[in-house]
Formats: C-alpha cells, structure tokens, sequence
C-alpha cells in the first residue's frame, strides 16, 4: 500500500513539473507592437484591426516632420511604405492621419513645397489604405488640422488662408463643401477630434494667446453655443500635439513632448492615469477601438500600445 502511495505521488509531481505555468500578460504595461530602425509617428489603427498605418522618419538626417506614410500588417507583420518624400517636383510630408470609416482610405494633411520654394501650402488629402504618390486625392486645400466624423461622410479640418480666413469648418468629403463653426472664427488650434456622439468637436489651443479661455483643451458644440473648457496644460510651445477620446467617450488623451501620457475624464477633473517612468517623451498617442492606446516614444523605434485600468 505505502509503495502504490508512493509511486502516485512521484507520478503526480512529475506531471505539475511537466506543465507549463502560463501567465496573461499584463496589458497595462506598455508593449511594443513592432520595432525597426526608424523613428516612428502618430499611429492610427484600422477599423477591422488589421492594419496600423503610421508616419515615419526614413531620410535618416533627424529633420523634423520629414515623414512618410507606412502600414504595418498585423498578420504578416510587414511594413509597406506608401510615399516618398520626394514626388511630382516637389517634397510631400504628411501629417494627421486617420483612417475612413470603411478602412478603405487614409486621411491625412500634406505639407508640401515645390524644390524651387515656390508653392507652399497645405492639403487635405486621400489615399487607398495600399496606394501610392500617384494615387493620392486633394481633398481641400488650406486645410490644417484633421479629424474623422462617426458618419464617415464628414471631416473636421481647420481651414486656414491666412491672413484672410481661419475656422473650424465640416466639410462633405463627397462634394467638398464647407460648413465653419462659426464661434472658432479667428482663432488657431492644434488638433481636432469629434466626441463620440459628435455632438462637439475637442480642440487645443493655447490659452496664453487667447485670454478669453482659461483652458486649453476646449469643446466647442457644433450647434454654436458656448465652449466647454476641460483641461488646463500650461505648456510652454504647442507645435503638433494630438488629442484622442476614449471608445467609451468618458476621457480624452493629449500628448506631444512632454513627459508623460496622461488622461483626462472629458468633462474636466484631475489627470488620472501617467505612463511608467521609462517610457520617454510618449507622443501621437490614439486611443482606438480595441481598447489599446498606441503611441510612440523618443527612447524608442517603433510603436507601442497597452490597455488602460480605469
């Protein structure tokens, strides 16, 4: 009796030393969803989840905002590079991408210049999810800023032919046509997002310039009543920071080069949620559809994402 007792045990440890203990990762903290030997931007995620598409510094000379447009393949883990820099006589850099509603098309605003200095300006453009230079679409021209409307047949873009106009404006992507937000009219901001009933457009602007506000992360209902103010930053310089609001539409997210990433619930309130100490300069964060928030960081190549507990 006591060698059967025996040889069951023996038996029973040998099997729990045979298994594998496996752990779910922690999706709080940041992960790296790929990495290569670029500096990578603004990241936008697909609406099926397939694809990321994001900027990328593949010129190597670290000049600022010399970008092209890439897709990253979850499931071949690829990376196709759309544009170039240099295309049609002229350098073509874009900026503030998102994605269609369908998925079949990238949005984004092309800073463009001829090589000799003529021609400057910027455009809001279009571009099949797999095209290339040549299949790019001008949208509108003077456009700035970018956001997507839940509709998917609208677009928020600051329209700006400065000195003459600036505003906030909708515009019909089918027929181009142009709605300002007429209590924007004048002022600058720095990044464009609808709320997720889009209902309202969040915006940043600088409150040091404008002292009717005393924040700088404001709501401006498109029915024209009076701006909500959310969030003071404080920030020293604004250049290409982006805004994100949560798939619940509870909180927002703002970063450019600061220290942290950090959360706002969306009607104002104290921060809620920093990032780990080791993750430097997080910038162009977006908080998408899945859940993940992904951005990218200065002290590394690539694109990171991780799962917010709030």
């Amino acid at each position: 009796m006591k060698v059967k007792a025996l040889l069951l045990l023996v038996l029973v440890v040998a099997f729990v030393s045979s298994c594998e203990v496996v752990t779910e990762p922690d999706l709080s903290v940041p992960q790296v969803v790929f990495e290569d030997e670029f500096a990578d931007y603004w990241p936008s995620l697909s609406p099926d989840g397939r694809y990321l598409a994001f900027l990328s510094d593949r010129d190597g000379d670290g000049m600022p905002l010399e970008y092209v447009l890439c897709v990253y393949n979850f499931e071949t883990k690829t990376i196709d590079v759309l544009t170039e820099l240099f295309y049609n006589n002229q350098y073509n850099y874009p900026r503030f991408l998102e994605w269609s509603i369908d998925g079949q098309w990238l949005y984004f605003i092309r800073d463009y210049y001829k090589i000799n200095g003529e021609g400057r300006g910027t455009h809001l453009c279009q571009i099949p999810h797999d095209g290339r230079d040549e299949d790019i679409e001008v949208l509108k021209e003077d456009a700035v800023k970018l956001g997507v409307h839940p509709d998917g047949e609208t677009l928020a873009i600051l329209f700006s032919n400065y000195p003459e106009e600036r505003y906030i404006a909708s515009i019909d992507i089918a027929s181009g046509e142009l709605t300002p937000l007429e209590s924007t009219t004048g002022m600058w901001f720095h990044d464009i997002k609808y709320t997720q009933d889009a209902s309202a457009v969040i915006t940043i602007i600088n409150s040091r310039f404008y002292p009717e506000f005393d924040k700088d992360i404001l709501l401006f209902p498109l029915d024209g009543s009076e701006p909500q103010e959310i969030v003071y930053l404080g920030w020293d310089g604004c250049y290409y920071p982006r805004i994100s609001v949560s798939p619940s539409g509870e909180y927002i997210i703002v970063t450019e080069y600061t220290e942290e990433l950090t959360i706002y619930p969306i009607n104002g309130g104290e921060p809620v949620y920093p990032l780990p100490s080791y993750i430097v300069n997080p910038v162009h964060a977006t908080w998408e559809d899945d859940g993940y928030i992904y951005f990218s960081c200065e002290n590394n190549d690539g694109i990171w994402r991780f799962k917010p507990e709030l």
